[in-house]
């Protein structure tokens, strides 16, 4: 089958160009179809976009570059990573900007201000209540607390009383 005819070269060299831009026209239709099936979620977005640009793929010939929707419905064949990513942030922000335009922020709020609540006050505490919480509270010393647990402790048989009274006069008037 091999030898040196002119002819049976040129028919080759065509079949493998055809070949070649098959190759590239389906691959770009499978990313293209890709990208647009994960256009809603990023995840799988950037999934994709990182098989499209990795270096593994890079040394392969598998993309020469990407094609982006300029605003005024061109396309544009980005060669560039940097341009690549500068193409994507515009993208991903325009989407931010459209999403916001679209959010109604028009709300009729009144109907939550005067919404009767069930709670009105806290409930006091009493000495043995107080004396339980200081009780389970961490021996440990931190020079930045002024009142740590172990000297709450020890000094509670003479505070406690004073130390409640302010405890529930802050319950009960903030």
């Amino acid at each position: 089958m091999y030898n040196n005819n002119p002819t049976n070269w040129e028919n080759y060299k065509v079949k493998r160009n055809n070949v070649v831009n098959l190759l590239k026209t389906k691959k770009e239709q499978f990313y293209l179809q890709k990208i647009d099936l994960n256009k809603n979620n990023p995840c799988l977005m950037w999934k994709t976009l990182k098989s499209l640009t990795s270096t593994k793929s890079l040394n392969n010939n598998f993309v020469n570059g990407i094609k982006f929707e300029s605003n005024d419905n061109s396309i544009k064949l980005v060669l560039n990573f940097k341009d690549i990513a500068e193409e994507f942030n515009h993208y991903f922000i325009d989407s931010i900007k459209q999403i916001i335009s679209n959010i109604v922020t028009e709300q009729d709020w009144t109907s939550l201000i005067n919404v009767p609540s069930s709670f009105t006050k806290f409930r006091l505490i009493n000495l043995y209540e107080l004396s339980k919480i200081i009780n389970e509270l961490d021996n440990k010393f931190s020079p930045m607390e002024v009142l740590n647990g172990k000297l709450l402790k020890s000094t509670f048989g003479v505070i406690g009383h004073v130390l409640l009274h302010f405890i529930n006069i802050s319950l009960e008037y903030g």
